[in-house]
């Protein structure tokens, strides 16, 4: 039997989710995309990195030392979705959801 992930993974990924979807209900439909991909990214990276430090001995890609989904270590999939925000920000010309310039 294949497990592709693992308790601390799958909380890494899917609390991230349901608080972004919850937040974003308050935000503009044009905006819903980007910052949704920026923080449920850097929420992904920062969780994962920080159990690694505390509690996972330091270890950046071993499975059973922090959050795997697909043998993929999270802080790798957060830095992605980082990668991805930081494309679609530069692609429409601003940074932030409510920046002046359109």
């Amino acid at each position: 039997m294949v497990i592709i992930y693992n308790a601390p993974g799958i909380t890494m990924v899917t609390v991230p989710v349901v608080a972004c979807s919850v937040a974003s209900v308050y935000l503009p439909g044009s905006y819903l995309w980007v910052l949704f991909t920026g923080a449920w990214g850097a929420a992904m990276f920062l969780g994962d990195l920080t159990y690694r430090a505390t509690k996972g001995g330091r270890s950046w890609f071993h499975h059973l030392r922090g959050g795997h989904l697909f043998f993929i270590p999270v802080w790798i999939l957060g830095a992605a979705m980082l990668a991805v925000y930081a494309h679609m920000a530069i692609a429409r010309g601003h940074w932030l959801p409510f920046d002046s310039r359109q």
